[in-house]
């Protein structure tokens, strides 16, 4: 938040605390809506915004604002009430206390709140992350890398974004075309799977194999014409079950947790897939 906002924020949670005290604050000043007034533009620094402040749309938090003005307003006219008036208002106590309690919450969770609003976007507003984000489960960090690395359509710009595209490649070709549209292409897709991670210095030689294995079995695809009998349509058919796509996806994750930094990736002009 800028600093204008953080002294907003201040002088209405004074103004409530104040009017609900009975308009004294320390026993010396009586506070009204109308210190709210007359700051500079949260938008626009240099301009004032005059008496409608609090009414300018173009800086002015909304909900805040409208549940606080009112309750000081309500609270400073009841709190210089003759006493014989302010008798009539003791049954109503809790009530407004209550609506005390629930403004100043309002006010002081409001930086958090804007902190969780803007933290999502920060990212893409600051450009390209170096890091991967790491906060949740292997799913949701490889959800991460797919909706901010991975584009809609090519290379992606990072290895650890382009292995999972390459996964996912390899995923969709198998469960959804069968492996109709099988090439070369999708072998170096493998190729690539296998030479970029399982070479990281972060697994050990069972991984490894692991990896392997499972690239090698994808690569072992044949076409339908090419299938002798059934037993090895099982081992050479695509691929279509998710647990091999998984545990590379997982391996992946891996990875990434041990070198959480974006690696570059140059993108190879012969793949088209």
């Amino acid at each position: 938040m800028s600093k204008w906002s953080n002294r907003r924020f201040a002088a209405t949670r004074r103004c409530l605390i104040t009017a609900h005290c009975g308009g004294r604050a320390g026993g010396t000043v009586t506070v009204t809506p109308s210190r709210l007034i007359a700051k500079p533009c949260v938008c626009r620094p240099g301009r004032s915004t005059g008496s409608r402040y609090l009414a300018e749309e173009c800086c002015r938090v909304a909900y805040t604002e409208d549940i606080v003005r009112p309750l000081i307003e309500t609270l400073s006219k009841t709190a210089g009430l003759p006493t014989f008036q302010l008798t009539g208002h003791v049954s109503n106590f809790a009530f407004w206390m209550a609506e005390v309690r629930h403004a100043l919450d309002v006010i002081d969770g409001y930086p958090k709140r804007f902190a969780d609003m803007v933290g999502p976007h920060a990212e893409s507003r600051m450009g390209t992350p170096s890091e991967i984000n790491l906060s949740g489960s292997s799913n949701d960090v490889a959800r991460w890398i797919w909706r901010t690395l991975v584009p809609k359509s090519g290379q992606a710009p990072f290895l650890q974004a382009e292995i999972l595209r390459a996964i996912e490649k390899l995923r969709w070709e198998a469960q959804n075309n069968g492996n109709i549209n099988w090439d070369d292409r999708f072998e170096m897709l493998a190729d690539y799977i296998e030479e970029k991670l399982a070479s990281q210095p972060c697994f050990d030689a069972a991984a490894k194999a692991s990896i392997r294995d499972d690239l090698s079995r994808l690569r072992g695809f044949k076409p339908v014409d090419d299938v002798e009998d059934f037993s090895d349509l099982a081992a050479h058919g695509p691929y279509v079950d998710d647990d091999l796509y998984d545990r590379l996806t997982e391996r992946l994750i891996e990875y990434c947790r041990s070198h959480p930094k974006l690696v570059p990736h140059v993108a190879d002009p012969d793949q088209y897939r």
